[in-house]
């Protein structure tokens, strides 16, 4: 199972992309955290995660996007996106 993490931040739109620096038309980018990949038996798995992505990088409070596939033979699920939230 392979996790791909993201935060929601606030950017602008510069030449037709929304890149970083929000002072003018805002807009709304997915900044990636990080991502992990697990491996896991076949059918249901659960996985509890605690907000670290390494031994040493947590991720930040807020609102964060969390995009799971799985792969198997070489062929991959369709990407599910699940948003959380991590509190203080």
């Amino acid at each position: 199972m392979h996790f791909t993490f993201a935060r929601l931040e606030t950017g602008r739109i510069a030449h037709g992309r929304c890149m970083h620096n929000p002072p003018h038309d805002r807009c709304q980018l997915a900044v990636s955290r990080g991502a992990l990949t697990l491996s896991a038996g076949a059918g249901l798995s659960r996985v509890r995660f605690e907000g670290r992505i390494t031994r040493r990088q947590l991720l930040p409070p807020g609102l964060n996007t969390l995009t799971l596939a799985a792969e198997a033979a070489g062929a991959s699920s369709v990407p599910r996106r699940l948003s959380f939230r991590i509190v203080a």
